[in-house]
């Protein structure tokens, strides 16, 4: 590491084969993680815990509120975002399966899932 990129009188930490370790600080590791190891915090593009609210669109869909789920609108089950494949533009809800699209359908008599 570059002397520029360090304060004065501090060493850089190593692993057994020589390399920088992926350590962070004490401070800013929780208070349950022992090893120090960071998760990268600072990732915007990671999705954040917690249910999303989304837009559904045709054959598209518009993230209002960054999480890592929505819910089925007919199991209650959550789906993850990057698995997300039935949605209905009418209802604005999100269903799991083909089997839910068909339940909801079944449901109100209507085919605009």
């Amino acid at each position: 590491m570059d002397a520029a990129f360090r304060r004065r009188g501090t060493s850089v930490p190593h692993d057994a084969q020589g390399g920088i370790e992926n350590r962070a600080p004490a401070f800013l590791c929780d208070a349950g993680d022992q090893d120090g190891v960071m998760s990268d915090p600072m990732n915007k593009f990671e999705p954040v815990g917690g249910e999303a609210i989304v837009q559904y669109l045709d054959s598209d869909l518009r993230v209002i509120k960054p999480g890592a789920f929505v819910r089925c609108g007919v199991t209650g089950k959550p789906i993850p975002l990057d698995e997300l494949k039935y949605w209905s533009v009418d209802r604005q809800e999100a269903y799991s399966s083909p089997e839910a699209v068909m339940t909801r359908v079944l449901e109100t008599g209507t085919s605009s899932a």
